[in-house]
């Protein structure tokens, strides 16, 4: 999984499978105390594995180290998890497991922290080259330079066009009255 590095409050879904079972059931009935289970993580910025001291919590609520059943009857063997933050703070990831009750088969989950936000629609953009070019920018809008000669295809259809934009002119001469080619001749204004 993916998520944006120094989240905070992050709720996730976790699948714990039933070891005894043969058909790849889920273990239910598990709560944040039962006896042997254990959560553990390790940060890329970390020494070592930190325990997580796991807690009650509220579906739908983050709580720190937050552990929940979601229902035992129509969704057997999921639980939701309350990430805690310092899980999410630094390097680059983060891996956890979760572990030690009867008939729980080890989950493991593996967290890979960017500095991208994946949940938000509306994304930073922050561009500084074309083409692999830096680009020059004025108020944050890219300018550019033309070079003496641009060529513009246009039908017969299109009106002679002079047209005034920001200090420059645009002027050109047609060939003939069925031509498709214009010179394009830029000149400061």
């Amino acid at each position: 999984m993916k998520i944006k590095r120094g989240s905070t409050s992050v709720r996730r879904l976790i699948f714990i499978a039933d070891s005894s079972s043969t058909t790849g059931a889920g273990l239910t009935g598990l709560v944040y105390n039962t006896a042997s289970l254990v959560w553990y993580y390790f940060a890329g910025d970390l020494s070592n594995e930190v325990q997580v001291t796991m807690a009650a919590a509220t579906l739908g609520t983050w709580t720190s180290g937050g552990f929940v059943e979601i229902d035992a009857s129509n969704m057997p063997g999921w639980y939701e998890i309350g990430i805690p933050n310092a899980a999410l703070d630094g390097g680059i990831e983060c891996a956890m497991q979760l572990r030690g009750a009867a008939n729980m088969v080890p989950v493991n989950v593996y967290i890979e922290l960017d500095a991208f936000d994946y949940q938000t629609a509306t994304q930073p953009v922050n561009v500084t080259q074309f083409g692999g070019t830096n680009g020059t920018f004025s108020g944050g809008v890219p300018t550019a330079a033309l070079d003496s000669a641009v060529r513009v295809k246009l039908d017969a259809t299109q009106p002679d066009c002079n047209v005034l934009r920001t200090g420059v002119e645009y002027q050109h001469t047609q060939n003939s009255s069925t031509a498709t080619t214009v010179n394009v001749t830029i000149q400061e204004a």
